[in-house]
């Protein structure tokens, strides 16, 4: 039998390269920012995150469309207490072909991605500028490894996605003083300039024999707008997931 199981585990953990799936992720978010609108000084949070998205893969493309929100607290970086509100979602789409391919070991697939992320924020301590928010919008390239392995007859899959950025639309609002306070909107394009979004993420996943799976995620991202207030955000997401193959 455990000769058997050796010969057939190359099969099963090459089915799952391909299929369609729905996936459900949570996670913690520490996050980072910079906002000139609100405050020269840094802020950072605590959030939480969820997302959902689904996925098709066959033998030589992949393809994967995800939409998540985040809610929590935010202080500048001299506080103790929190009193900035941040809300936000991001809606992220990626498609790859199958550029390398060593069976049962490793899958590459490279391509098209498209990352949009919109977020609120809200500093109750402050009055005429009290709300802040940003729009952040990439098109480029991705890049997708999927690296199965085993552990004692337990399977495994390694996700890691990388999006590249080339053109980010950018907006926010502006604050200049000049004979009055004055607030105005400012968006631009930049094609490899000032406008960034990069994102990162790994998943790690534990594959049942149903074809479904569960596992941990983490994802890093950050973004950068060339507003006249020069702001930056990043953040770190560590989570729970799970994945339903569709049949």
């Amino acid at each position: 039998m455990r000769l058997l199981a050796f010969l057939l585990l190359p099969l099963a953990l090459h089915a799952q390269y391909a299929g369609s799936s729905l996936d459900l992720s949570m996670g913690y978010r520490r996050a980072f920012r910079l906002d000139p609108f609100q405050s020269d000084i840094r802020q950072q949070g605590h959030w939480g995150g969820i997302s959902f998205g689904a996925s098709h893969r066959t033998k030589k493309w992949a393809q994967s469309l995800e939409l998540n929100g985040h809610a929590g607290l935010s202080s500048s970086a001299t506080e103790g207490s929190y009193p900035i509100q941040d809300y936000g979602g991001a809606l992220s789409y990626t498609i790859g072909y199958r550029i390398i391919d060593m069976p049962d070991r490793a899958r590459l697939y490279a391509g098209l991605s498209s990352l949009t992320d919109v977020s609120f924020t809200r500093n109750t301590r402050l009055g005429n500028n009290e709300w802040s928010w940003r729009i952040a919008s990439g098109i480029g390239a991705s890049l997708h490894l999927m690296m199965p392995f085993s552990i004692k007859r337990q399977k495994f899959m390694l996700n890691y996605k990388q999006n590249l950025p080339v053109s980010v639309f950018g907006a926010a609002p502006a604050y200049t003083i000049a004979l009055e306070e004055r607030f105005d909107r400012w968006s631009d394009w930049s094609s490899f300039g000032g406008n960034q979004i990069w994102r990162s993420s790994w998943d790690l996943d534990w594959l049942q024999s149903s074809g479904n799976s569960f596992g941990l995620r983490y994802i890093w991202q950050y973004t950068q707008l060339n507003a006249p207030n020069g702001q930056y955000a990043a953040y770190h997401e560590w989570g729970i997931r799970m994945r339903v193959t569709l049949k």
